[in-house]
């Protein structure tokens, strides 16, 4: 049995489960999908085998050395120095939404012309972040 398969059963995690979470990191990812990592068909992404481990609870190199699915987890480079996320943005979030609410959400989306969840809400949550700086200085000038 695959490892990934032995992790996400071990985590009591249906096949359809896993893959609604791995969804937020790949719009592709679906039950068949799963199955075809599952039976090594094709070899999960880095930030899938990331967010499978997750889902399960477990550290990545609890299910795969790094010698053997390299993905820059965990280990450090040749010099020794541990390697760094190179993407500029670091914080994350998320949250959980049902089947229903996710594919509304995401025709909703589609229709305002993003190509991405993360492309809407990157602008939402800045939107938010300066509305709230502008009341806060617009509250401050009205203040005796």
């Amino acid at each position: 049995m695959n490892k990934l398969r032995e992790a996400r059963i071990e985590a009591d995690l249906s096949a359809r489960n896993m893959a609604f979470a791995l969804k937020e990191v790949d719009g592709r990812v679906d039950k068949f999908i799963i199955s075809k990592i599952e039976h090594g068909v094709v070899y999960p992404t880095p930030d899938q085998y990331k967010r499978w481990c997750q889902e399960c609870g477990v550290f990545p190199t609890e299910v795969f050395k790094w010698q053997d699915v390299d993905y820059g987890i965990k280990h450090t480079d040749h010099a020794g120095a541990p390697k760094r996320d190179t993407h500029k943005l670091h914080g994350r979030i998320s949250c959980r939404l049902s089947d229903a609410e996710l594919r509304q959400l995401h025709s909703l989306i589609q229709a305002d012309g993003y190509d991405t969840v993360q492309a809407w809400l990157y602008k939402t949550v800045r939107g938010y972040i300066k509305r709230k700086e502008r009341r806060n200085r617009y509250q401050q000038l009205q203040r005796p």
